[in-house]
């Protein structure tokens, strides 16, 4: 039973903390923390809040369960991932990731509404196969790139992934390389790498190396950071297991064009290429596309990263995770979804995180959430969703402000609107010149990367049920009634 007197923590002070570590949190779990909450406060827990410390997702089956229990108790649960805890100690945040999280969960938080990766285990959904492929690859020192459509997950797999590693990682948001340049990222690096080894291990004498990088020279620069690398390769091999280091570089498309790229990218290659310290170091990068691995000269200039990383395209979440995520959110908010409603959600979404989250955001309103979500409700948040000129599909997926996509990509995705699917007999050849002919090969390649497109029985589909909907109003000026009737 925990009491604070600092500003921010009135309202729930004495608050209980019950740990719940390396078992799942269950009914049971939860029955036993609500008579042990009871017990600690010495009345009914009815209005109070409890904190529990978890490391594992509970069962979907027991969260319905625990969502009703909760309600009947009137007891205010916050979970606290062991990962969360252990991220705001890296980032020396602890009291404000605290507050965010019982904040919450004691106030009327929209769980919907979420802006920035979201990586705890009761926030993040699906991929656990995904994180297990990558985990092991990367600690068996083989670097990846990550790549899909925006806002479709891959800065929430790189912090999730990021939690999860036996290996210290470093993650640095390549936006600031723009402004810093090499000394941004090496800076960014060994910090990240100093806070994690801080934490997991603790005895290790760190040496002192920051002063080598703030300097104007890139050769001085690169020769301190590869330097210190091996310096901490070094401190690492004394420790069980010889564990390495792993370096995520997230939005690695800004790289492209900035000066200093090759150099860049060359002295990672070379660190992660060195026998010295061969299968100890690895990088995950994160973006939009794969040309990084793909384009052989950037710039006039011979391409480091060429063919270097293992691709791995980030689709849209399956349907079962997808159908997790809005059961599970709306759970922990108090809100349950009839059949019909759920599958209105899905089957308009495709799987899409951030966009069904938005749907499901408009679903609840702004205020006065409902207790249950009909049909009816669904359909009409869908269609409002829809209208709105401003949203992903017109933003993200079209980007009608900026022309739209590439013409080739534009005449296959007005193509698939206005029938699917069809085949690449259709939709590549026949009567046209072969440049356009490659152009069509190229987009449809391009589309299928981003999961934007998929394969199916029978040709080619827009994977996003919604996004065809969309272009078929928009784009095409075409009734929604039509597209309805085909997809019954």
């Amino acid at each position: 039973l925990c009491t604070s007197k600092q500003p921010g923590w009135k309202d729930v002070s004495p608050l209980y903390v019950r740990l719940v570590l390396e078992r799942a949190l269950d009914v049971r779990e939860f029955w036993d923390l609500s008579k042990s909450a009871e017990a600690a406060y010495g009345e009914d827990v009815g209005g109070h809040t409890a904190a529990v410390v978890i490391d594992r997702r509970p069962k979907t089956g027991d969260l319905h369960q625990i969502f009703a229990l909760r309600a009947q108790r009137d007891l205010t649960v916050v979970p606290l991932p062991r990962s969360l805890l252990l991220q705001a100690r890296l980032d020396g945040r602890e009291t404000d990731a605290l507050q965010e999280q019982m904040g919450l969960y004691t106030g009327q938080t929209n769980l919907y509404d979420a802006r920035t990766a979201v990586t705890d285990v009761l926030s993040f959904f699906g991929r656990e196969a995904l994180l297990s492929e990558l985990g092991q690859s990367l600690t068996s020192g083989r670097s990846a790139i990550v790549f899909g459509m925006r806002k479709v997950g891959k800065s929430s797999l790189l912090g999730r992934l990021r939690e999860e590693c036996d290996w210290p990682v470093a993650l640095v948001d390549l936006e600031g390389y723009m402004t810093g340049g090499l000394g941004y990222v090496f800076e960014e690096a060994l910090h990240g790498w100093r806070a994690a080894l801080q934490a997991c291990f603790q005895d290790i004498p760190l040496p002192e190396w920051e002063e080598g990088l703030s300097g104007a020279d890139p050769a001085s620069q690169t020769h301190s950071f590869r330097q210190a690398v091996g310096q901490l390769l070094e401190l690492l091999a004394d420790q069980p297991g010889r564990p390495g280091l792993l370096l995520f570089l997230d939005e690695v498309d800004v790289l492209l064009d900035q000066p200093g790229y090759s150099d860049f990218a060359g002295i990672l290659r070379s660190v992660a290429e060195s026998p010295r310290w061969s299968g100890r170091f690895a990088i995950l990068a994160a973006g939009l596309e794969p040309t990084l691995n793909r384009r052989d000269r950037i710039a006039d200039k011979r391409n480091p990263f060429y063919a270097f990383f293992g691709e791995t395209p980030l689709p849209p979440l399956e349907p079962k995770h997808a159908r997790t995520m809005i059961v599970s959110l709306g759970g922990q908010m108090g809100i349950s979804y009839k059949r019909e409603a759920l599958d209105t959600l899905l089957g308009s979404g495709g799987g899409h995180p951030f966009l069904t989250r938005q749907l499901c955001s408009q679903t609840i309103g702004a205020s006065d959430w409902p207790d249950s979500v009909s049909a009816a409700r669904a359909e009409q948040a869908v269609d409002a969703y829809l209208g709105q000129p401003r949203n992903y599909l017109a933003e993200s997926l079209w980007a009608i402000d900026a022309g739209g996509p590439p013409a080739a990509e534009a005449t296959l995705l007005s193509a698939l609107a206005d029938s699917q699917p069809q085949g690449d007999e259709t939709l590549v050849a026949g009567g046209i010149s072969a440049q356009e002919k490659r152009a069509r090969q190229l987009a449809l390649q391009h589309l299928r990367d981003q999961s934007i497109v998929r394969q199916i029985k029978g040709g080619w589909e827009i994977a996003i049920p919604l996004y065809r909907r969309w272009i078929r109003r928009y784009i095409l000026n075409q009734p929604d009634k039509a597209d309805a009737e085909e997809s019954q």
